[in-house]
């Protein structure tokens, strides 16, 4: 069950991806999307981990779930957006 849990995350995370990337004008997920990606997230405390979550969750990370959820992934690359706009 775990193992086509993950996969279906990948497809998922995958078909987000490339809408993002087909927004940006690329026919497919160049290799440096994903460096791209995790560089963002690196950046921020909460989404790399050095902070944790809210109360009761102070000891949570993130993990490949968390990080490749439509939502975060969208948030994540809107912050990006917004960055190069200002």
């Amino acid at each position: 069950m775990g193992r086509d849990n993950r996969r279906n995350q990948v497809k998922r995370c995958i078909a987000i991806a490339r809408d993002i990337c087909r927004e940006q004008g690329h026919q497919r997920i160049p290799a440096e999307f994903w460096a791209e990606y995790f560089a963002v997230a690196a950046k921020d405390d909460f989404h790399s981990g050095r902070q944790g979550g809210g109360r009761g969750h102070e000891n949570w990370t993130p993990d490949f779930e968390f990080l490749t959820q439509p939502k975060t992934m969208l948030k994540l690359f809107e912050r990006v957006e917004s960055e190069e706009a200002g």
